[in-house]
């Protein structure tokens, strides 16, 4: 189900260039930067395009407050936010300390077949829960 394999540790960063890590620090940057001043001005600095547009949550919605709860050690509010983004985040960030610090990849070994419809129904029952605490 899953394995270890060892790489170098600099092939985590192969292929990413200047204008991915300029973007990845312009995105967060923006998403903080929304967060934080909506929280103190009562705005309403809804970034989610689906939720600001259709009026319902994205499967994602909540995932900014998720990841600063997570941020913080609060793991019910966290994981009451945003099921999938409280256990996707902290899984992510072992993985990638994993193959930086230690030279290990963690390869998954479940069948595509399989895998791909367990990825729609994690992120459809998410959606499911995400809707039904935001309406």
């Amino acid at each position: 189900m899953l394995r270890l394999e060892k790489v170098p540790r600099a092939s985590f960063f192969e292929g990413w260039t200047r204008g991915f890590f300029l973007g990845l620090l312009v995105y967060v940057t923006t998403v903080l930067t929304a967060y934080f001043i909506g929280t103190r001005t009562n705005l309403d600095m809804t970034l989610c395009a689906v939720n600001r547009f259709l009026g319902i949550p994205c499967p994602l919605c909540g995932g900014t407050a998720a990841s600063l709860s997570l941020a913080s050690g609060r793991l019910s509010d966290a994981f009451f936010s945003n099921p999938l983004v409280s256990l996707a985040l902290p899984i992510a960030g072992l993985w990638i300390l994993t193959w930086v610090c230690l030279g290990y990849r963690a390869a998954i070994t479940i069948p595509k077949p399989i895998l791909l419809p367990l990825g729609v129904l994690l992120i459809v029952a998410n959606w499911a829960y995400v809707i039904s605490t935001r309406q």
